[in-house]
């Protein structure tokens, strides 16, 4: 379990209430704590968040789909009738890679002192 205090501003975190679930860097945090935004802070559940990302699109897997029931030499015929391919799949993990799904990761401490 780290403390809130040990972290950098920049920090993610998952804040976890009653009814609902935020992400939010430890700065965001303290700025919302300060400013009274939480019913009672004392019963939120605050961990380092954990990123993580989609896997890398494929143009020929997500194809892969559609292929049941098309004739043998389906899916190549469609990969060969789109031009840039490639940029096209740059473009989505580009924007898989800016992202992220955040999950709950390791517990944090917060003093309210």
């Amino acid at each position: 379990m780290k403390n809130l205090a040990e972290l950098t501003g920049d920090t993610f975190l998952t804040i976890k209430t009653e009814w609902d679930f935020y992400v939010m860097t430890k700065a965001e945090f303290e700025q919302e704590l300060n400013h009274g935004e939480f019913e009672d802070p004392e019963l939120l559940e605050v961990t380092i968040a954990d990123k993580q990302f989609a896997q890398e699109f494929s143009l020929s897997s997500a194809l892969d789909d559609y292929e049941d029931g098309m004739h043998e030499d389906w899916k190549q015929a469609v990969l060969d009738g789109i031009d840039k391919t490639q940029e096209i799949e740059d473009v989505i993990n580009t924007a898989i890679k800016n992202n992220p799904s955040y999950y709950e990761g390791e517990k944090v401490l917060i003093n309210f002192n």
